[in-house]
């Protein structure tokens, strides 16, 4: 009987703990910025560069900072509505490595890169107006 006691105590202990340890992992809202304020977060070996864009004209030259041999770069163009933005990549030796000009929704594009030591990420956009996310991440195979 004290066994039995026991164990249903042990029971409801450990269904209180299981119940209550709950972690809600609550993801951002994409494009969740400021209207013409890009959002950029460069660090080793990542790069995120978001915006969310009115008529906007504003250019941004931004040098990549990865270590690794191989990455990926992803962009996602939505809500597209005006104008145009180009995506270029350059290397040190100031040879493009990637260039695309966006005038359309694109929900999904991805695209390895190699060798993205010291590359400069160059982003022109003309009365653009649409929201614009491009990643690089280290590539991993």
């Amino acid at each position: 009987m004290k066994s039995s006691i026991i164990i249903f105590i042990y029971f409801l202990l450990i269904s209180a703990l299981t119940t209550s340890c709950r972690l809600d992992v609550v993801e951002p809202e994409p494009f969740d910025i400021e209207i013409n304020q890009p959002f950029q977060e460069n660090r080793l070996n990542y790069l995120n560069y978001e915006l969310n864009a009115e008529n906007f004209s504003t250019s941004a030259v931004i040098p990549l900072n990865f270590s690794v041999s191989k990455a990926t770069l992803n962009l996602t163009l939505i809500g597209h509505s005006n104008g145009e933005v180009k995506v270029e990549i350059k290397d040190m030796g100031q040879s493009i490595v990637f260039r695309t000009e966006l005038s359309d929704n694109l929900p999904a594009y991805t695209r390895p890169l190699n060798e993205p030591h010291q590359s400069l990420l160059t982003i022109t956009p003309n009365s653009f107006s649409g929201k614009l996310r491009i990643r690089i991440t280290p590539r991993i195979e």
